[in-house]
């Protein structure tokens, strides 16, 4: 949360800075809220990856995979053209950037939640178990 806080710092300083005729409380408001709804849902899916790197305690190497994976789905998601939005609304990673970026209006924000939030229990859940399975 600190990170992200430091970010959201940053970019309202720079944004004061650079473009100083057009800044006003509206856009701290809008740089707060999209930064802090970008961060929590891309933490929530995310979570997956808490399950492979609790199965993989000796080798980083799957939950470093997983984890770029993760992060290349995330990147592509800038890319999203409309006819891809019922695919992009179902993938939790493209779904966080439709949900907090883009802001897209109708039942693709719905959708794009309750993705986001089935792999967030998922992630956890799955963690749980094979946190309870190893022998510690």
């Amino acid at each position: 949360m600190a990170l992200l806080a430091y970010i959201e710092l940053v970019t309202i300083l720079g944004s004061r800075f650079l473009y100083p005729a057009q800044f006003s409380t509206g856009v701290i408001k809008l740089v707060i809220a999209m930064f802090t709804k970008f961060g929590t849902l891309s933490f929530v899916s995310f979570l997956p990856l808490l399950w492979v790197t609790v199965l993989q305690r000796k080798l980083f190497y799957p939950s470093a995979l997983a984890a770029l994976g993760f992060s290349a789905i995330l990147l592509g998601r800038f890319n999203i053209s409309t006819e891809m939005l019922p695919l992009a609304s179902l993938m939790p990673w493209t779904a966080v950037s439709l949900v907090s970026v883009y802001q897209v209006e109708g039942p693709y924000t719905a959708i794009g939640m309750v993705s986001i939030a089935l792999t967030g229990i998922f992630g956890v859940q799955s963690a749980l178990r094979a946190i309870d399975k190893q022998d510690l």
